[in-house]
């Protein structure tokens, strides 16, 4: 008997599940060959290894058979690990001639086979290689010199922590000599490392994530999230808790709605929607990370913004009305919430809703918040009307007189006062004809006269508040009175050269304008002088021409006034002109016919 003791050697696939041990040798080989004949008849055993198996002719009448068990060690599989396939390789080499049927057929022999060398035990052993029954696969010399035969044996036949694998010659033919070497792969699983974590945000890198329920036990989690080791095939049950403040101001729960719901995701893939989820450790789990997408909670408030007047008022938030800045609302991030900034009046302002605090412009307006966030809603402030009281004083015959009451407000500073005159039928361009500090609260309009009734014109005033703070002025509200142009008080009839009325006073400062503006055929262009001197009223065309001279000489000191007649030019947008002393100044009047 000839005992090879040889090694194995340990190869991993790689650094992920599974791994294999491969054992490429028996630990210890044992091979019996029976010596017998017919003619003298005799049969021995003995243990020899010049083969490993095979049948042979020595002489007519006499044989020589071997056989071959080999016990392989399973010291090299980690023990309780789970076992995913088994690979037996036989690896034969021709010694002398081999016919091309030879067969060898593989069995595994029961781990108390008795493999003492002992001489006695060489027929025993033989016979349990040869007869046993338990047949792993068989293949013929000439297919291959190396085949996988892969069985299904299970952890549960490993025991005494090794197997033992018996080798023979199938064939009857002479000649079949070899060797054989054995290897046998086994693929098993490690225990898979994986990470269970919450979807919260540590820029520091050393707070917590909150907690997480393992197999019914809260843990709490660290930055890298909680280390797990399971073996493959082990159930896990993972459950999130809701309603715990993260590390950055926001309280997250477990979201069952429709918008930005919760889940449980492993490596960013969607696992489960319920708050508890139980699985079975898969092979591809391990190096992955299983975690609970918790929504933040967002506080959301809402205020108005009035320039110079704080952030009071009324809002609307849902539907319902509520005091500026609002308590806060608390909303699952990226859930919709509804606001609706309401114009509205305070202190003797009107307030429009301009836009958002982010630009938008759209009101009522759908929120979707991502973070805990003050929405502020701008406004455009213009004084009121109400209150002024405008009417109209002086008597019959008399320039118009127009009267008001202050704005409360003492940010309104100034009034603007504007005209429109319905002249013939026809309704004139709206003009500003004087501006007034706070505290004024009349303006008399020189160039008309206050009638009785609609006998010449229709007049309409505007009185226009100025607001400082946002340099804003109230809308338009006309009031309507009854009058006739003044063409009388302190004004020589240029046309005539006769005084109408004589002036009481001189005016204080240079001044040119026509009415009707626009006319046809023809406008009265009124103009007054501080001081005595050479004057030139001049008319032109939108292109520049010269169409009229109307004044070219010297005048007096007063209040003036020529016709124009326009009967013969186009209609059109002409330019007339004054120079007086150091005094320009030109204007646009239109003939409409």
């Amino acid at each position: 008997m000839k005992k090879y003791l040889l090694f194995l050697t340990l190869l991993f696939s790689s650094l992920i599940f599974p791994q294999t041990v491969t054992i490429n040798e028996p630990q210890t080989k044992y091979t019996v060959r029976h010596y017998y004949g017919v003619s003298p008849e005799f049969s021995y055993y003995q243990f020899n290894s010049d083969h490993d198996l095979g049948h042979y002719n020595v002489a007519y009448g006499k044989w020589m058979d071997w056989v071959s068990c080999y016990k392989i060690s399973l010291a090299g599989v980690p023990p309780g690990y789970p076992i995913k396939s088994i690979t037996l390789t036989a690896n034969i080499t021709q010694q002398e001639y081999t016919p091309n049927n030879f067969v060898v057929n593989i069995s595994k022999l029961p781990n108390n086979t008795d493999l003492s060398t002992g001489s006695s035990n060489a027929e025993p052993l033989y016979n349990a290689i040869s007869t046993a029954g338990s047949s792993i696969g068989s293949f013929k010399y000439s297919d291959t010199f190396s085949q996988d035969i892969k069985s299904s044996i299970t952890s549960g036949d490993f025991s005494d922590n090794y197997i033992i694998i018996g080798v023979k010659d199938a064939s009857s033919l002479d000649n079949s000599r070899a060797k054989i070497s054995i290897s046998l792969a086994v693929t098993y699983y490690l225990p898979l490392a994986l990470t269970v974590d919450n979807n919260f945000v540590d820029n520091s890198g050393n707070g917590t994530h909150g907690q997480v329920s393992v197999d019914g036990t809260t843990q709490t989690v660290p930055s890298s999230g909680v280390s797990l080791t399971r073996n493959i095939g082990q159930n896990l049950t993972l459950s999130a808790i809701s309603l715990q403040q993260d590390n950055q101001g926001y309280q997250r729960t477990w979201h069952t709605g429709t918008i930005s719901s919760s889940d449980w995701t492993r490596n960013g893939v969607s696992k489960s929607p319920y708050q508890t989820y139980s699985f079975s450790v898969a092979e591809d789990d391990g190096g992955k990370t299983y975690m609970a997408n918790l929504r933040k909670i967002c506080n959301v408030t809402f205020q108005n913004s009035f320039t110079g007047n704080g952030n009071g008022g009324t809002i609307t938030v849902n539907g319902q009305n509520c005091s500026s800045p609002t308590s806060q609302f608390q909303v699952v991030e990226l859930n919709p919430i509804t606001a609706y900034a309401q114009s509205q009046t305070i202190n003797n302002i009107n307030y429009t809703f301009s836009q958002w605090n982010d630009g938008n412009t759209s009101n009522p307006r759908t929120f979707f918040p991502s973070s805990h966030y003050n929405y502020s809603a701008n406004f455009i402030g213009k004084p009121t009307n109400s209150g002024e009281y405008v009417n109209f004083g002086s008597s019959v015959g008399q320039p118009i007189v127009i009267y008001w009451i202050d704005n409360s407000n003492t940010n309104v500073t100034q009034y603007q006062i504007w005209r429109r005159v319905k002249h013939n039928g026809v309704v004139g361009p709206n003009t500003h004809i004087g501006t007034v500090n706070r505290g004024v609260q009349s303006f008399t309009d020189y160039s008309y006269l206050l009638t009785a009734s609609y006998s010449a014109d229709l007049i309409w005033y505007d009185v226009r508040a100025y607001y400082s703070i946002e340099g804003t002025y109230s809308d338009p509200q006309w009031s309507a009175v009854f009058g006739e142009y003044d063409l009388a008080p302190k004004i020589k009839d240029d046309n005539s050269n006769n005084i109408i009325t004589v002036a009481s006073e001189l005016p204080t400062k240079y001044s040119i304008s026509n009415y009707p503006n626009p006319f046809n055929p023809s406008t009265t262009i009124k103009y007054q002088l501080p001081e005595s001197g050479h004057v030139t009223i001049k008319v032109y065309d939108i292109l520049g021409k010269e169409v009229a001279t109307l004044v070219n000489e010297n005048k007096q000191a007063g209040y003036h006034k020529i016709d124009f007649d326009g009967s013969k030019l186009t209609s059109g947008i002409y330019i007339y002109t004054i120079k007086a002393n150091n005094f320009a100044q030109s204007k646009k009047m239109i003939i409409a016919k």
